[in-house]
C-alpha cells in the first residue's frame, strides 16, 4: 500500500511540519542546529532523574518502618508486613516487596498503592512458609475488599481493585486474613 500526498497538500503538509518545528526551536531556544541534540540530551536527563525519583521512593518507603504507613505483627514467629505506599508502580512494588522480604525470615509482605483510583496489591511469601500459606490465595480473598480480583503464584502474587479508599481496610483485615490462615495451617499439620 503506498500512500502520497500531491499538489497544494505537499505544501501544507511540509508547512505543518516547518510550524511544528519553530515552535520546538522557540520552547527549546535553540537553534535548527541544536534542535536533536537538546533532545537528546533532555531524553537523557529524564531516564536519570526518573531513576533517581524511583531510588528515592524506595528508600522513602523502606525507611518508613513503625510508622502509620507499615504496620508489622508477629504471630507464631511468622511477620506480618503490611503497607501503604504512595505514587507507586507494580514494578516498584515489586522491588519493595523484595526489599522487605529480605529483611524478615519467616514472614509475609502486603504493599498497596493507588492510581488513577485504582488499587494495586502486592502479596509476597517467604519461601520457608511454602506449605503454610499460598499468596496467590490470599491474594484472592483481600482482593475483593478494595472491590477487586487477584491471584498468583504460592510465593507471589498481584491484585488489583477500584477503590482506593478502602485500602487502610484491606491492609487490616488482611492481617487479620493471614492470621486466620496460619492458625489454620497449623490445624492441619
Amino acid at each position: 500500500r503506498i500512500e502520497a500526498l500531491t499538489g497544494t497538500e505537499v505544501v501544507r503538509y511540509f508547512q505543518t511540519r516547518r510550524t511544528i518545528f519553530d515552535r520546538l526551536i522557540k520552547t527549546l531556544n535553540v537553534t535548527e542546529d541544536q534542535v536533536y541534540d537538546t533532545v537528546h540530551n533532555l531524553q537523557s536527563s529524564m531516564k536519570r532523574l526518573t531513576r533517581e525519583v524511583r531510588t528515592l521512593k524506595l528508600k522513602t518507603a523502606k525507611d518508613q518502618s513503625d510508622s502509620d504507613f507499615r504496620k508489622i505483627v508477629n504471630v507464631k514467629g511468622v511477620s506480618i508486613v503490611t503497607q501503604q505506599v504512595v505514587d507507586f508502580e507494580k514494578p516498584e512494588l515489586r522491588e519493595l516487596a523484595d526489599s522487605l522480604k529480605s529483611t524478615v525470615s519467616s514472614g509475609v509482605i502486603l504493599l498497596a498503592t493507588a492510581n488513577d483510583n485504582k488499587v494495586a496489591l502486592i502479596v509476597s511469601i517467604t519461601k520457608n512458609l511454602a506449605g503454610q500459606l499460598h499468596a496467590g490465595q490470599i491474594a484472592k480473598e483481600i482482593a475483593p475488599i478494595v472491590g477487586g480480583t487477584g491471584g498468583g503464584r504460592f510465593d507471589f502474587a498481584e491484585a488489583g481493585g477500584k477503590e482506593p479508599q478502602k485500602i487502610t481496610e484491606l491492609l487490616r483485615r488482611s492481617q487479620e486474613i493471614v492470621t486466620r490462615m496460619l492458625v489454620a495451617s497449623e490445624r492441619v499439620t
